[in-house]
């Protein structure tokens, strides 16, 4: 998964938009850990109910917590990988 991962980031960084800054690979990061959280707390602790955020309790308030983390880390990594793409069109433009 992980060399898909890289081969995928690979192709993309040779498109000629392609925006390489350290604030959009730290966004991408928050974003995928946000949807790993949601994909994994929904799969394993609603669904499956393999494991819990707290064992003793069994679905609670902390797994449906654990769910929104994963929400909000999206949304503040797509909010960021937005900001840097308005960033880097707006250098560009200057640029020009």
């Amino acid at each position: 998964m992980t060399a898909l991962g890289l081969a995928l980031l690979w192709r993309a960084g040779k498109e000629r938009d392609a925006s390489w800054s350290g604030r959009t690979l730290l966004a991408a990061m928050i974003a995928g850990w946000g949807l790993f959280n949601f994909i994994e707390g929904l799969i394993d602790h609603h669904i499956l109910g393999i494991h819990h955020v707290m064992e003793r309790l069994g679905v609670s308030a902390y797994d449906y917590a654990f769910l929104a983390s994963g929400v909000l880390f999206m949304a503040i990594g797509w909010g960021l990988i937005h900001a840097g793409s308005a960033d880097a069109y707006s250098r560009q433009s200057r640029a020009s």
